[in-house]
């Protein structure tokens, strides 16, 4: 059973469904952040925010290449 925390803290993390930014991610759940990941790879996006979810920490994911001329802002 995870515990849900109650902190209003999130961290956004670009690159964050693989390597150092999986790490990074990682390392602020740990440090009571809740996170919302950016990447280009839904699935990716989706396995790292289950694994994530695991310990407690909220996470939303946004599936989006921030490279691209059309990115979000």
């Amino acid at each position: 059973m995870s515990e849900h925390r109650t902190t209003s803290r999130f961290a956004v993390v670009t690159g964050g469904s693989e390597g150092l930014g999986l790490a990074i991610a990682d390392a602020l759940a740990r440090d009571g952040a809740n996170l919302i990941l950016v990447a280009r790879n839904r699935g990716k996006l989706e396995t790292a925010a289950k694994e994530l979810g695991r310990r407690g920490t909220v996470v939303h994911t946004v599936p989006a290449d921030l490279s691209a001329p059309d990115a979000p802002p």
